[in-house]
C-alpha cells in the first residue's frame, strides 16, 4: 500500500506540477534518466559579473516515478526509523541534471524528506 503522504504528493504534482526530465551522470555520461512532473519554486537570483544573471530553484518531485524507472538503481534499502543513509542511490546526485522549461541545470543538492523508513518527497536544488 503506498504512503498517504506520497499519494497525496503524487495527486498534487498531477494536477499542479511540470514536466521535468532528471539525469544521472556517472563521470560526466548521462547513464539513466526519468521523466516525471514536478513543482519548480525560483528561491533565488543572482547577479552575476557583466550584468549576467543566475537563478536558482528549487524542484518538488515524488520518489513514486524514481523507484518506477529504477532510478538510478534498485529501490533503496530500509533504513532503520531515526537514522539516515549515507547514501541513498536511488535519489537525484550533484553529478546529474535536471531539464525543465528548456534549461538544463546542474544539481546543487538534494534534500529526502522521510516518514519514518520512506522517503516521500524530494527537494532538489538547482543552478540554471
Amino acid at each position: 500500500m503506498k504512503n498517504a503522504h506520497v499519494a497525496r504528493l503524487d495527486r498534487q504534482l498531477r494536477q499542479h506540477g511540470e514536466p521535468v526530465l532528471i539525469r544521472h551522470s556517472q563521470m560526466a555520461v548521462p547513464r539513466h534518466q526519468v521523466e516525471t512532473r514536478g513543482i519548480v519554486k525560483t528561491f533565488a537570483r543572482e547577479r552575476l559579473i557583466g550584468g549576467l544573471t543566475q537563478t536558482n530553484y528549487m524542484i518538488i518531485v515524488s520518489p513514486t516515478d524514481l523507484r518506477r524507472s529504477g532510478f538510478p538503481g534498485a529501490e533503496p534499502a530500509t533504513i532503520p526509523s531515526g537514522t539516515m543513509p549515507a547514501e541513498d542511490t536511488s535519489l537525484p546526485d550533484t553529478s546529474g541534471h535536471v531539464v525543465f522549461r528548456g534549461r538544463t541545470t546542474g544539481i546543487m543538492g538534494v534534500d529526502a524528506i522521510y516518514d519514518g523508513d520512506e522517503v516521500v518527497r524530494i527537494e532538489i536544488k538547482v543552478i540554471g
